[in-house]
């Protein structure tokens, strides 16, 4: 079924590269550093991301999540649109998750000793997207081409395409501490 939409790996490996993402984004996260997983998100959970990381900044706090675990993954729904592939999934994670203060390493909101078990349900694309001409936080005319450029009025950075699962809606649809380490 997955080559039918240009997808080569088996579903068994989808699942995987979903945590992989997933994992790789909350890592950047974590060290509020997003632009390391820049490539793995649309330009508006990217743009979310970035402002909600730069109020941890200001507020001298950090969103420290890790040791992650995968526990399920599923993938509810694929569908083509024009070129580019959607991909609706539930992932099931087990991980640490706690703020701390910046400037003095306490810990502020949560438990550093606490695992917590996530569901998700989320959202990707994978496909080409070069046909997009106009920033879409803003409606700019783009004027350079290429594969990645930055929006001359408000800064944002658009991909233009990717082969890479990208990001384009993330729920949280369960939480609850299981247990201490």
């Amino acid at each position: 079924q997955l080559k039918k939409y240009g997808i080569k790996e088996n579903i068994n490996e989808l699942k995987i590269q979903v945590y992989d993402v997933y994992v790789k984004i909350q890592e950047a996260w974590s060290i509020n550093k997003i632009d390391n997983a820049r490539y793995l998100l649309s330009d508006e959970m990217y743009n979310t991301y970035k402002m909600q990381i730069m109020t941890m900044i200001n507020k001298n706090q950090r969103n420290v999540m890790g040791n992650f675990k995968y526990i399920n993954a599923y993938i509810n729904e694929i569908q083509q649109k024009g070129n580019e592939i959607i991909i609706k999934t539930s992932l099931n994670v087990h991980c640490k998750d706690y703020m701390i203060n910046t400037k003095t390493g306490d810990v502020i909101k949560g438990n550093s000793d606490c695992i917590h078990d996530y569901y998700y349900s989320l959202t990707f694309i994978l496909g080409k997207i070069d046909s997009i001409k106009k920033c879409p936080n803003c409606n700019s005319e783009l004027k350079k081409e290429g594969t990645s450029v930055q929006c001359d009025y408000c800064g944002s950075i658009i991909d233009r395409e990717s082969d890479e699962l990208v990001l384009i809606d993330k729920k949280m649809a369960f939480e609850k501490q299981i247990s201490k380490e």
